[in-house]
């Protein structure tokens, strides 16, 4: 049985094609596999806390199951936005 394989053709006109490119030139021989596969996940389980975290933030009472908590609308400080921002980008 053959394996599935993969091939990584960046577009060099792209910069983060090249961003990615030169990553993934700095990893050892051998190991480029396993970095794919962390990266992957990694991405995968980001994006899953990223909607976890906007599903609290728009709605409060399902970070605390079982207990009634009043809804108010409350604005969100620029300095926190700032780092939700920064998560988002990396």
């Amino acid at each position: 049985m053959k394996r599935p394989q993969f091939e990584f053709r960046p577009n060099r006109r792209l910069k983060l094609h090249q961003q990615a490119w030169e990553y993934l030139e700095r990893v050892p021989a051998g190991q480029k596999n396993e970095y794919l596969v962390q990266a992957i996940l990694c991405l995968e389980s980001q994006k899953g806390l990223e909607k976890t975290l906007r599903k609290v933030l728009t709605d409060p009472s399902v970070a605390v199951k079982g207990e009634s908590l009043q809804k108010k609308q409350t604005e969100v400080p620029d300095e926190m936005l700032g780092f939700m921002a920064s998560l988002m980008e990396t």
